[in-house]
């Protein structure tokens, strides 16, 4: 033993010095981990913030899919615009000048369009908050391509109210409200068809309802993807005595709440352009101008199209393309 105990003692000092500097390494380790753990914090956020962050292809898709694209867009606006100046030469002999004059301001609308969408990419390339609601501003623009660019407040229409003459512009009224009335029974028939997948109406039922909402309430000041809540709004505002004989009891009960969601959606409607500006005179205020058309039997599909989106999202349900 007393010749061992130098080499025991050595060992002892060895084992010693190795602990210690274990211990310094990983304390120097855990020194540097959390610098490690930070850069990679913040290169995950960094990450999420770049693919949260709408690009110009995802602008483009969110507008225009269901176009196929700005391009797509674009060709069917062309088209639309061609087909109106060759229906409005036909009704109302339009001269070389005024179709010239509105071409061109058709032509303006389509840019001004696409100036809006390119001005609203640049926009939200240069924003660096996640959070920006994109969708508040490209909500707008869909209902508007959707609905058609030549509305009421284009520059095509207003020029058409400035270029024609006094006879083309009779002919031209006439024609509209004529087309009008047909477009809002199609849509209302349509509208009756959504709602039957609820509420399994009989045909009788189905045709009486067409009729007495053609007959008891207004199209809207225009068409487009608020189309459904617009009639289920007017359906609502029928006096009861007139409507509510039309349904059993489950089906008042399921229609009374449809008009619960379609009062919510009011505002939405009126913001959007959707809701006739003389409402005060009551639903009957323009039925005089709007010629009756005939009527027709409406048939149960095979299929019945989708359900409606909720109201809650401030979103309708898609319906068929009015260019």
């Amino acid at each position: 033993m007393p010749n061992h105990r130098p080499i025991c003692w050595l060992r002892l000092v060895v084992t010693s010095l190795a602990i210690m500097g274990l211990d310094r390494a990983a304390r120097a380790q855990d020194d540097v981990e959390p610098d490690d753990n930070e850069n990679a914090q913040a290169a995950a956020v960094d990450v999420r913030m770049v693919q949260q962050m709408p690009n110009f292809e995802q602008v483009d898709q969110w507008i225009f899919g269901r176009y196929g694209g700005s391009g797509g867009a674009r060709n069917r606006l062309d088209s639309a615009l061609a087909l109106r100046l060759e229906d409005l030469g036909r009704s109302c002999g339009l001269t070389d000048a005024q179709r010239r004059k509105l071409k061109i301001a058709g032509r303006g609308d389509i840019k001004r369009f696409f100036d809006r969408v390119e001005e609203l990419k640049r926009r939200f390339q240069a924003q660096t908050d996640p959070n920006a609601n994109i969708w508040q501003e490209i909500q707008p623009l869909q209902i508007e391509i959707n609905a058609g660019l030549f509305g009421d407040n284009s520059i095509y229409a207003k020029t058409i109210r400035s270029t024609l003459t006094g006879d083309q512009t009779a002919r031209y009224t006439s024609l509209l409200r004529e087309r009008n009335s047909l477009r809002y029974r199609a849509t209302v028939e349509w509208f009756v068809v959504h709602l039957d997948k609820g509420l399994g109406m009989s045909d009788d039922q189905r045709q009486k309802l067409v009729d007495m909402l053609v007959n008891e309430t207004r199209p809207p000041k225009k068409f487009g993807q608020g189309d459904f809540w617009y009639l289920m709004l007017q359906t609502a505002r029928v006096p009861e005595a007139l409507l509510k004989p039309i349904f059993d009891v489950p089906q008042w009960r399921l229609l009374n709440r449809q008009f619960a969601q379609a009062r919510g959606m009011e505002h939405w409607l009126r913001t959007n352009g959707v809701m006739p500006d003389d409402e005060k005179d009551g639903n009957q205020a323009d039925m005089a101008v709007v010629p009756q058309v005939r009527t027709r039997r409406l048939s149960r599909p095979a299929v019945a199209p989708g359900p409606p989106a909720e109201a809650k999202k401030a979103a309708v349900p898609k319906k068929h393309e009015h260019e």
